[in-house]
């Protein structure tokens, strides 16, 4: 009997000994038969500064890291990114808190995997000369160029305190990129509502100014859908700490940081420090976005956008934070 239990003595023993000998050597060499399976996440995204950490990140490897591989569809709008994942089509977004503002009413299964970046100077206004006076009285019969439906039309209505329609404005509902070759190449338009890299190529335009406004706060983020990946709570930790390294990471290299702004956005070292000093690159400030969405409520009711107020607790609730 003692015979047999020493046997059984030894023989856990060696089975205990290999185990660790199979974990050490999985954990510490890297052999990925043991590593979570990787997972391809569909990313829609703008050519914007806000997508700054998701560049960070793809550039230093980190993805790779958390055994991620992205996919990016690249469109002309953070309002027709969102929509990607509005029709399923992608598991992640871009977006802007006006357009998920108004998504959410619609079809309130939109969540906010985290933020990406928040500005009081993201928008602005540019005009085709100086003659032009930035008011409600100077603005009429002028033909502004933005998307309807988006932060840019809520910014315009918020510099003149008022709705635009009612100062007579012809409001031309364009793409960020479609506004500035109009704005660039011609004299179809007065103005327009834009933002880097459109904003600084806009006042390329000889005679062109920069309207000066008060700060607008927004705050940007990524959002899924209800049949993204992203459901899946393991996955969604893995992409929060991609996204959190490359956030450490904008902090502790400005620098870097600095020409990754000028290579993605295509401005010079100046205009691409001025941007980096405009941003703040985050992914913690789900409050704040929600805050500045509930604002905004109220306009997009009397807009037609939406046809109730949901309100800050709510909008948490929805948003899944």
């Amino acid at each position: 009997m003692k015979i047999m239990l020493h046997k059984r003595s030894s023989y856990l023993t060696l089975c205990f000994a290999l185990a660790s000998i199979v974990t050490f050597w999985s954990c510490g060499t890297g052999d990925s038969s043991f590593r979570v399976p990787t997972q391809t996440i569909t990313l829609a995204k703008t050519m914007s500064p806000i997508n700054l950490l998701l560049e960070v990140a793809e550039t230093q490897h980190m993805w790779a890291q958390e055994a991620i591989t992205i996919r990016d569809q690249v469109f002309p709008s953070a309002r027709q990114a969102m929509d990607a994942i509005v029709t399923n089509s992608s598991d992640m977004a871009t977006v802007a808190d006006t357009p998920l503002l108004i998504a959410e009413h619609r079809q309130p299964n939109l969540k906010l995997l985290c933020t990406l970046t928040a500005s009081d100077y993201h928008l602005a206004l540019v005009l085709r000369s100086s003659q032009i006076k930035p008011t409600c009285a100077g603005l009429k019969n002028k033909r502004i160029a933005l998307a309807i439906g988006t932060t840019q039309q809520y910014f315009l209505d918020h510099y003149l305190n008022r709705d635009a329609a009612g100062c007579g404005i012809a409001v031309v509902n364009l793409t960020p990129v479609d506004a500035l070759t109009a704005f660039a190449e011609g004299t179809a338009l007065d103005g327009l509502i834009a933002w880097e890299p459109q904003l600084s190529k806009a006042l390329w335009r000889p005679g062109a100014v920069l309207v000066t406004a008060d700060p607008f706060p927004e705050v940007f983020g990524l959002a899924y859908g209800p049949k993204s990946k992203l459901m899946d709570a393991g996955l969604r930790a893995r992409a929060r700490r991609v996204l959190a390294h490359a956030s450490q990471w904008v902090e502790l290299h400005p620098v870097e940081t600095r020409n990754l702004l000028a290579s993605s956005q295509q401005l010079p070292a100046d205009s691409a420090e001025a941007l980096r000093q405009r941003y703040s690159f985050s992914i913690d400030r789900e409050d704040q976005m929600i805050s500045g969405m509930a604002q905004q409520e109220q306009w997009a009711k009397e807009k037609g956008y939406i046809d109730s107020i949901f309100g800050t607790n709510e909008l948490r609730r929805i948003l899944g934070r």
